[in-house]
């Protein structure tokens, strides 16, 4: 699967121009823009924070120290391609979600892939069906790999802090975690944005700055670990047939895979995020899109990279273990697993507020907006039940419903990949015509 996803980003990548590359200029300026209306309105940067939230978490922690274990420092180099291809795939999937999204009930703006199936691709039965299965395995994904797989983190990182593992500590964890997500998703999908607009921004800073105080710290080894990285990705494979050979294949395999199941691109999730924006062009929330995969790849997964790089630690223990023993170059032990417990706290709770939102969509997707407190109850016991699961079932499953939940939304975006192009060339038509007009009108909230 993580093949197929890879091979949608180039797809699109070509498709558009190297559009993330080539058009820099017009998506900083609609990432910086400022919209035109506040309040109750869902602001494209609310957005890309839940979207972000969804994404950053225990794989760019622990799954990039893994990766370099496992595949070594060229995992790096192949995580970054899959991240620049997987841009496309994000702004695809993105510029789609609004297009095709609609209003609820209550008048908020609903979207994602199963909307996009049912408003871009219409009537055939066949792309009914589809809809409805992602929508089962969105709400599927969000139990498992959106709340049980991180609570179970949070819960296995605080047992490890404070050196015990008993049942009776993992229930206590697991009622004061249902116990906050409670507070903040039965207020509605209005209270986990402004969470994950609180919570985002400080914890993304606060990670930034204690990686880069390792990597300063260590500052000597950066040119070694960049040798290093780009060694392991093209001497290898002078040496074909040969030890080297595998060596690189299996950093190519380790590094797509780390790299796209980071980001989430091609998932469907983070699109639903997305879709609440109350921009009027597609194209500016997609950008926004580009943005969230390159924050999350390659700003907080080069920096895990990096300080693991420039630490030398040794990379024969398991992925929490190597970056806990990077941040011990300018900490304590001890101190470097409070730090690192604190992170995925954080960045796990935002991470299971998001998916209560993307399970929630979907849940009102099949139902038409009815029972959703139903959900958000079933929602909530699961967050307590992550924590008493036995960790390898939790992923085994969670990894398994994401790859059931790709399928679909990338044959929707494939499908109408001629969408996304005329939308995209209008938008860069729109820019060459009109070079002296305020390009606020790109971000205009409705």
């Amino acid at each position: 699967m993580e093949l197929i996803l890879f091979i949608t980003g180039i797809y699109f990548t070509f498709s558009l121009g190297f559009f993330q590359f080539t058009h820099i200029k017009d998506i900083i300026k609609a990432i910086f823009s400022k919209s035109d209306k506040k309040g109750e309105s869902t602001s494209p940067f609310e957005s890309l924070m839940t979207a972000l939230a969804g994404s950053v978490g225990t794989g760019n922690i622990a799954g990039v120290a893994s990766a370099i274990s496992l595949g070594g420092s060229g995992a790096i180099f192949w995580m970054w391609v899959s991240g620049f291809f997987a841009m496309m795939t994000k702004y695809a999937e993105v510029l789609l979600a609004v297009k095709f999204r609609q209003k609820n009930r209550k008048g908020e703006y609903i979207g994602g892939c199963m909307y996009i199936i049912k408003n871009g691709l219409k009537s055939k039965a066949f792309f009914k069906l589809l809809s409805v299965i992602f929508a089962l395995f969105g709400i599927s994904a969000s139990l498992f790999s959106g709340n049980m797989v991180q609570s179970n983190t949070i819960s296995t990182a605080f047992c490890s802090y404070i050196g015990t593992s008993d049942t009776k500590t993992k229930l206590i964890v697991g009622i004061i975690l249902s116990f906050i997500v409670s507070i903040v998703i039965l207020k509605g999908a209005k209270s986990v944005n402004k969470a994950n607009k609180f919570i985002m921004p400080i914890m993304g800073s606060m990670y930034i700055i204690f990686s880069v105080s390792v990597i300063i710290k260590n500052s000597d080894m950066i040119l070694p670990a960049f040798s290093s990285l780009f060694n392991d990705v093209f001497d290898a494979q002078k040496v074909v047939g040969g030890i080297g050979g595998f060596f690189v294949t299996k950093a190519f395999k380790v590094g797509i895979s780390k790299g796209t199941f980071s980001n989430e691109a091609g998932m469907g999730s983070s699109p639903i995020a997305h879709a609440q924006s109350q921009v009027i062009s597609p194209v500016h929330q997609a950008v926004f899109g580009i943005a969230e995969v390159f924050f999350d790849t390659h700003i907080i997964c080069t920096l895990t990279a990096l300080a693991v790089l420039t630490s030398g630690v040794d990379l024969s223990s398991n992925g929490m273990v190597i970056v806990i023993s990077a941040f011990s170059s300018i900490f304590s032990m001890k101190t470097s697993a409070f730090f690192l417990t604190m992170f995925i706290f954080f960045f796990s709770i935002s991470s299971v507020l998001s998916w209560s939102l993307y399970g929630t969509r979907c849940f009102e997707f099949l139902t038409g907006g009815k029972y959703l407190k139903l959900y958000l109850v079933i929602f909530i016991i699961s967050t307590a039940l992550g924590t008493l699961t036995d960790t390898n079932f939790v992923w085994s499953v969670g990894e398994k419903i994401n790859i059931l939940m790709a399928m679909p939304n990338i044959l929707s975006i494939i499908l109408l990949s001629g969408t996304v192009v005329v939308e995209t060339r209008e938008f860069i038509y729109y820019n060459r015509v009109n070079k002296n007009i305020d390009r606020k009108s790109l971000c205009k909230i409705k």
